[in-house]
């Protein structure tokens, strides 16, 4: 804070008020009883839950940040990215009808998994997860290059599979892994679709610019044909596995960032999140069902169980702007920030 003159020009030295905390936000301004108006981002969550196929009251999973959830095949069990007892994110196990966590311990380069779109994505056969993730060593010297590795899913040690990568997803068969790379030109973020062996070897792309693929998202299908994702042109996709032209089954789907998609286990239906909602849509396309999940949020990355009759989401509450007025200043002893709830 600035004291200014009648001229016009600074009277004295600047002072500083600390913030409860950072914002992004701008300063939205000065009220006539002489309060400063600032924007803060409210407390906010994600947990896992599951829902019916059919829709109906969702079930609560986990209740702490969780996200990129992954049915193991027995059903048993979920796998997921989650925050870590520590200052960097993990990948976690947890019973399928709730209970404690279990992290997995990673020996070797000792991985954080800091990025979305991480994973992980969990083999055929449950025996091995892909994920992307970048070397701990890496973060704290301010360096974020990501790699898609490949590891047991009981831990033990990763095994490097490309570099860059995100949203990876096994083939039925468990030889090859899917997954999203990013890349920029002329300013605007693209990314492209490829295909790599699971146990390594160069990369082979299966889209092009004109498939429009958004990056954040991307399922194999059960009989190993198709690959599903989100496309920044707010569609569901299909692509053929092999490589070939994209087929559009849904538009208009609203925000796609960060979103998932999951084939059902038969392979005739795709779950997808798009916009504030869960939606299924048939494998040839069609009009698009909403499977009600009875809570007020936003839900993101998806899964389907194995059985076919429950789906698992990661779902986001909180995080609503919120007005807070500074008061009582220019004194830093006794300035005071007072909350009001937006809209009331």
């Amino acid at each position: 804070m600035l004291p200014m003159g009648q001229d016009g020009r600074p009277s004295g030295a600047s002072g500083q008020f600390a913030l409860r905390k950072n914002t992004n936000a701008l300063i939205a301004g000065w009220t006539r009883q002489n309060e400063i108006a600032l924007l803060f981002e409210g407390s906010k969550n994600a947990g896992l839950y599951a829902v019916p196929v059919e829709g109906g009251e969702a079930v609560q999973i986990t209740d702490h940040w969780s996200s990129y959830p992954s049915w193991s095949p027995d059903g048993r069990t979920i796998y997921y990215r989650g925050d870590g007892n520590d200052a960097y994110w993990g990948l976690f196990r947890v019973p399928a009808e709730g209970g404690s966590r279990t992290e997995l311990a990673f020996q070797g380069e000792a991985l954080g998994i800091p990025i979305p779109g991480g994973g992980p994505s969990l083999s055929s056969d449950g025996t091995r997860l892909c994920f992307a993730g970048v070397r701990r060593s890496d973060v704290e010297s301010g360096k974020f290059p990501s790699a898609l590795y490949v590891a047991d899913s009981g831990g033990g040690e990763p095994v490097r599979l490309t570099d860059g990568g995100r949203a990876p997803t096994w083939s039925p068969d468990g030889k090859k892994i899917a997954f999203t790379r990013g890349y920029e030109i002329s300013g605007e973020k693209l990314a492209e679709l490829f295909v790599v062996p699971a146990a390594g070897g160069e990369p082979h792309q299966i889209s092009t610019v004109e498939d429009r693929v958004e990056g954040s998202s991307s399922a194999w299908s059960p009989d190993g044909e198709l690959v599903a994702y989100l496309g920044r042109d707010n569609t569901l996709r299909v692509i053929p596995a092999a490589g070939g032209p994209s087929r559009i089954l849904a538009s208009n789907v609203g925000a796609v960032g960060g979103r998932g998609v999951a084939w059902s286990p038969d392979g005739q239906e795709i779950a997808f999140t798009a916009g504030d909602r869960i939606w299924k849509i048939a494998r040839g396309g069609g009009e698009p069902k909403e499977v009600r999940i009875g809570l007020q949020g936003t839900p993101a990355q998806i899964d389907w169980s194995p059985d076919g009759k429950r789906m698992l989401f990661t779902f986001f509450k909180g995080g609503e702007t919120e007005l807070w007025l500074m008061t009582d200043f220019p004194d830093p002893e006794s300035t005071q920030v007072v909350r009001f709830q937006l809209g009331k």
